[in-house]
């Protein structure tokens, strides 16, 4: 009996040893590493736990200021704040971005390894547009901090109509490639104050250089009428040429004189489409399709395609047909061209067939068979080719 207590004690002494000699072994390896990657520091955070803690060498993440009020801003303006996030520990701190609730933006971080005694700056920027009233907005940041391994940093205020754009974004609508547009807006101030305007810039910098923008303040008679306004400027957006074909955005930013509306920002949006266009049934202008679907060898079938030019360049317009394929099943001939609306635009029929007794083809875009295609050349200084792609399929013959 006493030899089997001996032996139990004796176990149990062995197993105490052997575990505290791995905690020492894990603390000391915990200690002697800190060149590692975000991922492999927030395992270890979550393995070591509270034995970290005691460790000599840890980070130690500690902010400014956790929660920053930007006070009553204006519903059209931007804002941010730069939070501080500093590493009072003696490791190296990582942090990572997390996540941020609706129309909270994080900047890319300044920093995402900090040094001992090093800090670093986080952007928090907020856009007002859609809110009234109070708010309040989350980001969050992970750090290696085995104490502290999610940072809230939190932004709240109040939004209130101080500067007011009408209309609140500029529709330019369809704009012809290769020729200019412009359009008007109001700014207008609902202050204590006048507000002056310091500055503007684009939002979009590839397409910054085919904005411009003119301002002038509103005079007392164009203001009358307008309830609690001080000042305001009438706004002109000039887009010059040069924009690719297709839908385009832009967001013009002004800085203004109005501490809680520092910046405020006008969405300018509109099409650039071509100045010649395809009517027709079975046509997508999308795709650049047209449709004939299945034709029965026999009997053929015909189309007919109306391009109508607008814009300056209509005048003395020249179209001559460059490509038809398949050659043996697809027909293509341009008619006469003729003005239409007045002299403001010409029209141009394209006729379209697969002639009687065409052999069975299969040409509906698919991986049986490629869509017909039809290439027109032009002398247009901005249109001066035009791909038509034909679907169909012909049975029979």
């Amino acid at each position: 009996m006493k030899k089997l207590l001996f032996l139990t004690l004796l176990v149990a002494i062995v197993g105490i040893v052997a575990g505290f000699m791995l905690a020492k072994v894990q603390v000391d390896a915990s200690s002697a590493r800190t060149s590692l990657s975000p991922e492999e520091l927030s395992k270890q955070s979550a393995t070591v736990g509270p034995l970290a803690e005691k460790g000599k060498l840890l980070p130690k993440a500690v902010v400014d200021n956790e929660v920053f009020n930007f006070g009553t801003m204006d519903k059209s303006g931007r804002s941010s704040h730069d939070f501080v996030i500093s590493n009072e520990g003696q490791a190296p701190l990582i942090l990572i971005k997390g996540k941020t609730t609706c129309k909270c933006t994080m900047a890319k971080l300044d920093k995402e390894s900090v040094m001992p005694g090093e800090s670093t700056k986080i952007n928090i920027e907020w856009t007002a547009r859609e809110y009234s009233g109070p708010f309040e907005q989350v980001a969050t940041i992970q750090t290696n901090d085995p104490r502290r391994p999610e940072i809230e940093l939190k932004i709240k205020g109040m939004t209130t109509t101080m500067m007011q754009f009408l209309p609140d974004e500029l529709v330019l609508g369809r704009v012809s490639a290769g020729h200019p547009a412009s359009g008007k807006v109001r700014l207008l101030a609902h202050t204590k104050e006048p507000v002056e305007i310091l500055g503007f810039e684009c939002a979009e910098l590839e397409t910054a250089k085919y904005f411009e923008v003119g301002l002038t303040p509103l005079t007392a008679k164009e203001l009358k009428g307008e309830t609690n306004v001080k000042n305001g400027y009438s706004i002109d957006v000039a887009l010059k040429p040069g924009l690719p074909q297709g839908a385009f955005q832009q967001t013009i930013r002004f800085k203004t004189s109005l501490a809680t509306a520092k910046m405020v920002e006008l969405p300018v949006k509109g099409l650039v489409g071509s100045d010649i266009s395809i009517l027709g049934r079975g046509w997508n202008k999308d795709k650049g399709l047209l449709t004939l679907g299945l034709v029965d060898g026999a009997k053929g079938a015909q189309r007919t395609l109306r391009l109508v030019a607008r814009g300056l360049h209509r005048k003395g317009l020249e179209l001559k047909i460059a490509e038809v394929w398949p050659k043996d099943s697809l027909v293509a001939k341009l008619g006469k061209t003729t003005d239409i609306n007045s002299g403001t635009a010409s029209l141009t029929p394209l006729e379209i067939e697969i002639p009687k007794g065409s052999r069975p083809a299969n040409h509906y875009a698919s991986k049986q068979g490629r869509p017909g295609r039809i290439v027109l050349e032009t002398n247009h200084a901005y249109v001066p080719k035009i791909v038509i792609l034909v679907q169909f399929a012909i049975a029979g013959g």
